[in-house]
Formats: structure tokens, C-alpha cells, sequence
């Protein structure tokens, strides 16, 4: 059998083309990802963890104290767009 040269095998789990990432530091998410590009900011990581409360808990993460998060203003928006995501 003949692989093509872009092919990469990876624990036999099959073929998987040497593909370019796509860049997640488009307009939309610059600010939620480091400037590398690859991770997530801490402001990503608060609006994550305001999502799980609420999906976890069954209620909305809203009312949550302004914990772990640099600015109070911004805590406070990713609470609101993590509440409007989950249907609170």
C-alpha cells in the first residue's frame, strides 16, 4: 500500500493530512485568545467556567460574585453572554 507523502499516521488510528490550523484570532474571538493565537485567555477561561455553572447547576450564572476575574465589568459581561447562551 502507498501513502501519500502528506499523510501522517498516528497510532494506527488512520490517515490525518498535515493541514494548516485555522487562525482563531479573528474579529470576533481576539479578545478571548492569547496573542499566539492557540489558547485561551483568562477572560475565555471565566466565560467557560460561567457556562459549566450554569449548565451544572441548572441555574443562571448571573447573580455569581465577581471571583477570579481581572475586571469587574468584563466579569460581569461574560456572565451575561454565558447566561444568554444557556437559555437564562
Amino acid at each position: 500500500m502507498k501513502l501519500h507523502r502528506r499523510t501522517v499516521w498516528l497510532d494506527g488510528l488512520g490517515p490525518r493530512h498535515r493541514a494548516r490550523r485555522p487562525d482563531l484570532r479573528g474579529p470576533g474571538a481576539s479578545f478571548l485568545i492569547v496573542a499566539g493565537g492557540k489558547h485561551p485567555n483568562d477572560t475565555a477561561v471565566y466565560l467557560d467556567a460561567a457556562t459549566l455553572y450554569g449548565i451544572l447547576f441548572r441555574e443562571s450564572p448571573r447573580p455569581l460574585a465577581n471571583l477570579y476575574a481581572a475586571a469587574a465589568a468584563t466579569a460581569t459581561a461574560m456572565r451575561d453572554v454565558a447566561a444568554t447562551a444557556i437559555g437564562y
